[in-house]
């Protein structure tokens, strides 16, 4: 496992410096899905470099990426990988993006990074050992109330989604509370600023494995409770999170339950 850490950390961060070599140029951008899902050759590059040098090192293995079609899934061990999240952001010289890995054993996370190319910082964890900043151990916040917490929830907004979006409209309706609430256009970013203890929680639904996989682990060896948006323990097989310490957790689920069923009742 050490050398599979090892590895790991130093991929990532190749990773990151080919992403460097692209950011701010002139990019050859095609969409996916919209205008604001695009794609560009640094993905494309980023992508080839931990692709090869994981089958290299470890042929065994799966691979499950955003740029590529999966392949050997049902390998004990399964890599998890966006090259770069938040390819928008990058693709319009905005730094905030990240290149997100993460290894699964048998469907269960097991080691996990997030690299900020721009910023150089590191984030990585190994199951029950914590998540580390450069290094440095690192935490969620223990803010226990809702009223001033921060949040982040990165996403576009759309029509099948709505029931998920009312959830701050909801909120918004108590005259006794204040929020503050970023988003980024780049869900690894969020999970970076809550598992470093800069935000106090995050919630989010409809993106893919590859944007929630290396959150998730950071996350929850960095303290938070992390769960789908039934409050369900979060599973390879979710895509939809909430995520904070425990407390604030409690209280974001209770508010969070209630707005779905104002809005199923509103609907009918």
């Amino acid at each position: 496992m050490e050398k599979i850490e090892i590895f790991l950390k130093h991929i990532i961060k190749e990773a990151g410096n080919i992403t460097l070599g692209y950011f701010g140029t002139k990019l050859e951008i095609t969409t996916k899905t919209s205008k604001s899902d695009v794609l560009t050759q640094a993905d494309i590059a980023t992508n080839d470099y931990i692709v090869s040098a994981i089958k290299k090192q470890f042929p065994d293995h799966g691979i499950i990426s955003e740029e590529m079609d999966d392949y050997q899934t049902d390998a004990e061990y399964v890599w998890i990988i966006d090259p770069i999240d938040g390819t928008f952001n990058f693709s319009t010289s905005v730094p905030i993006y990240a290149v997100l890995i993460a290894l699964a054993k048998n469907g269960e996370l097991i080691l996990a990074a997030t690299y900020l190319p721009k910023f150089d910082e590191l984030l990585f964890a190994k199951k029950e050992s914590g998540t580390f900043l450069n290094g440095v151990q690192v935490f969620v916040t223990q803010e226990n109330e809702l009223n001033h917490s921060s949040a982040t929830a990165s996403g576009r907004i759309k029509p099948e989604y709505a029931g998920y979006a009312y959830f701050t409209h909801y909120l918004a309706k108590f005259n006794t509370l204040t929020l503050t609430l970023n988003s980024f256009s780049c869900l690894g970013y969020d999970h970076f600023l809550v598992a470093t203890g800069r935000r106090d929680w995050t919630f989010h639904k409809g993106a893919s494995l590859w944007d929630y996989a290396a959150g998730a682990l950071l996350l929850q060896e960095a303290g938070a409770k992390v769960t789908n948006l039934k409050g369900e323990p979060w599973s390879i097989s979710d895509r939809e999170i909430l995520a904070a310490n425990p407390v604030l957790h409690s209280i974001l689920l209770e508010h969070m339950k209630k707005s779905f069923e104002e809005y199923a009742h509103m609907k009918q």
